[in-house]
């Protein structure tokens, strides 16, 4: 990523080039696994490492980096790494550090994400216009008004509505979430499956 995200393009986790999807940074597949292995990481090793104290300190060094290559605008500039991870690696911070997550702590880093994502689009709009990524595009377009916003909006609503329907895996996501929610709040087996108090 540092270098532009060469090796990613038409790799096993990156986007083909006749897909026309995504040509720097980091595509949602990556984004994914990058996101997935920090965090088996970080929990990972606060739980096995000799000195607790270190070891959060140590997983929230390596939380932050992860999520500054993800989402820097010269890197990853991936926005919903920062809707995403944020929050995420927030919250696990918290836990991990052996405290409850309250919804308090749960409005305060959506407030965090928020202002994350504006310092990011920001650092975006301070660079050259043909440089900006698209963040920092869909904000300048949002702030002159050229329509850029809504059909950035109208563009990735009829693609996700599109490509819904183009497999019957698709239909796996409510199924599988209305299942979860059965398991767990219905048939309470969050009580079963989760350590007392957490």
């Amino acid at each position: 990523v540092a270098t532009g995200a060469n090796l990613q393009m038409a790799s096993v986790l990156g986007y083909s080039p006749h897909t026309a999807a995504r040509y720097e940074g980091f595509g949602n597949t990556a984004f994914a696994v990058l996101a997935a292995c920090a965090v088996v990481f970080a929990a990972v090793h606060v739980a096995y490492a000799p000195r607790r104290r270190e070891a959060i300190v140590t997983a929230g060094a390596v939380l932050a980096v992860v999520l500054l290559a993800d989402v820097w605008p010269t890197l990853g500039a991936d926005v919903g790494g920062v809707l995403t991870m944020v929050p995420v690696f927030g919250l696990l911070m918290v836990a991990l550090s052996g405290r409850g997550i309250s919804w308090r702590q749960v409005a305060l880093f959506a407030s965090v994400t928020v202002a994350v994502l504006a310092v990011v689009a920001a650092v975006d709009l301070v660079r050259p216009e043909a440089s900006r990524g698209h963040l920092g595009r869909f904000v300048a377009g949002a702030v002159s008004g050229d329509g850029t916003f809504l059909t950035t909006i109208e563009r990735k609503w009829s693609t996700n509505v599109r490509l819904f329907g183009r497999t019957v895996w698709t239909w796996m996501v409510p199924l599988t979430a209305a299942f979860m929610l059965y398991v767990l709040v219905i048939a309470r087996g969050w009580q079963r499956l989760l350590p007392a108090g957490s």
